[in-house]
C-alpha cells in the first residue's frame, strides 16, 4: 500500500481508539477484534481474544461500535465465515489494509456484504470480492432519494480485484465480484478512494451500480471491470477526480431513466461502448473531463461542457493510470468542482501547482516536461 494511504489508513483507525484501553467503552463506543485465529466464543474486547468471524464481532457490537479486522483472509474455508456479512447498526469496520485484509466469497452466488435499515457506516482497508455484489447498501427511508444511508463511507478498499500499491491487476485472482462492486439503492454513500476491477459480468453490471441513489463518488480507480465504470438508473451522484479506464463491457458512465449527475475532473479513456450515455430522459452535468479513445463515440445523448478535452491522458502504462509528465490532464480540472479532495487516490496532496488535476492521480511535481523534448521521452 503507498505510504499516503497507509498514513491514512492507521490515522482512521486511531480515531475510535486514541485514549481507550482495548475493551473499555468511550464516547466512540466499544471497539472489537477480529482475527483469522480467533474464536468466536471469546470475549473479543481484545486483540489477544479475537472473533473468528467478522459477522460475530457485528452480532456482538452495538450501535456506534468499531471493529477492527487483523490481516488475513475471511472466507469460508479459511475462517468459516458466512455469506453475505450482514450489517444492521451503526458502525466502523477497519481492515488491516491492501491486500492483506480480503473477505471472499468465493463465487458463493451471494453478496460478500449486505447493509441496510438507514444505518452509518464506514468501510475501510479491506479486499471485497468472490460475491454477487461485492457491497450492497439498501437504506429505505421514505420519501428520501438523497439520504438513505446518510453517513455511509467506503474508502480505501480494493473492490473486486485491481490494484496492488498501483502496481495492476493481480492476474493470480481472476474474479473480482460477478455483478456489481458497489450497488447503492437509495443510498447516498460517499465511495472515496477504492479501486474496483474485474467486476461484473456484461449488460447493465456495473463497478458502481446506483439505483435511486444520490451518492458522492470520489478519487476512484475503476478499470477494466465487465460492464460500465458507473452506471446510473434513476441516479443523480456527484461524480469527480476519476479515472475510468478499460471497462471492456460497458460504458465509462451510463445514465438512464431520469439520471442527471455532475460529473467533473474525470478520465474517461478507452471503455468499450460510449465514455459517456445519456438515454433521452437524462441530463447529466458535465464539466472539465478528459473523454477520449472510447470505442463507439466519447458521448452519447450528452456534451462536452465546459472545460473538457478529449485527448490521451498519458498514463505510465495500461494497468497504472498514474500521469506521466506530459499529461493533458495535468493542471487542466476545476478547484471549483463540487467535493473536490485535498488530497489523491494515493493520500498524496492536491491540488499540486494551484489547479487541480483530471483523474484519481495528482502529478506531485511543479516541473512538467519540456515540450520540446520528441513525444518518446516525454
Amino acid at each position: 500500500m503507498p505510504i499516503g494511504r497507509r498514513l491514512l489508513l492507521a490515522l482512521l483507525l486511531a480515531l475510535p481508539l486514541l485514549a481507550v484501553p482495548p475493551g473499555r467503552t468511550s464516547a466512540a463506543g466499544t471497539t472489537w477484534y477480529v482475527s483469522p485465529t480467533g474464536n468466536d466464543t471469546w470475549s473479543c474486547l481484545f486483540e489477544v481474544t479475537p472473533c473468528r468471524t467478522i459477522q460475530a464481532a457485528i452480532n456482538k457490537a452495538a450501535s456506534n461500535d468499531g471493529i477492527v479486522v487483523a490481516a488475513g483472509t475471511y472466507s469460508t474455508a479459511t475462517n468459516g465465515e458466512a455469506f453475505p456479512i450482514t450489517i444492521g447498526k451503526s458502525l466502523m469496520i477497519y481492515g488491516d489494509g491492501l491486500p492483506t485484509t480480503t473477505i471472499d466469497a468465493a463465487s458463493s452466488g451471494t453478496n460478500v456484504i449486505t447493509a441496510s435499515d438507514n444505518i452509518n457506516l464506514h468501510i475501510s482497508g479491506f479486499t471485497i470480492r468472490g460475491g454477487n455484489r461485492g457491497i450492497e447498501l439498501n437504506g429505505f427511508l421514505p420519501g428520501a432519494m438523497t439520504g438513505s444511508i446518510s453517513y455511509c463511507r467506503i474508502t480505501g478498499n480494493e473492490i473486486g480485484v485491481y490494484t496492488n500499491a498501483g502496481v495492476g491487476i493481480r492476474y493470480s485472482d481472476i474474479s473480482g465480484n460477478a455483478h456489481s462492486g458497489i450497488y447503492n439503492y437509495r443510498s447516498s454513500a460517499s465511495i472515496t478512494g477504492n479501486s474496483f476491477g474485474l467486476n461484473g459480468s456484461g449488460g447493465a453490471d456495473a463497478a458502481i451500480n446506483n439505483e435511486l441513489s444520490n451518492p458522492w463518488v470520489v478519487n476512484n480507480v475503476i478499470g477494466w471491470n465487465n460492464g460500465s465504470g458507473i452506471y446510473n438508473f434513476q441516479s443523480s451522484p456527484t461524480i469527480t477526480n476519476n479515472t475510468i479506464f478499460f471497462n471492456y463491457g460497458g460504458n465509462g458512465i451510463a445514465n438512464v431513466t431520469s439520471s442527471n449527475p455532475i460529473v467533473t475532473n474525470n478520465i474517461i479513456t478507452s471503455n468499450g461502448v460510449y465514455g459517456m450515455f445519456a438515454d433521452g430522459t437524462s441530463s447529466p452535468v458535465n464539466s472539465y473531463n478528459d473523454v477520449w479513445a472510447n470505442a463507439w463515440a466519447e458521448y452519447s445523448g450528452t456534451a462536452a461542457g465546459t472545460g473538457s478535452i478529449s485527448a490521451d491522458p498519458r498514463f505510465v502504462g495500461l494497468l497504472d493510470a498514474h500521469l506521466l509528465c506530459s499529461s493533458p490532464a495535468i493542471d487542466h480540472g476545476n478547484n471549483g468542482a463540487p467535493s473536490v479532495p485535498s488530497v489523491d487516490y494515493d493520500g498524496q496532496p492536491r491540488p499540486v501547482g494551484g489547479i487541480v488535476d483530471m483523474g484519481a492521480y495528482e502529478w506531485q511535481s511543479l516541473i512538467r516536461c519540456p515540450v520540446y523534448l520528441p513525444i518518446v521521452l516525454r
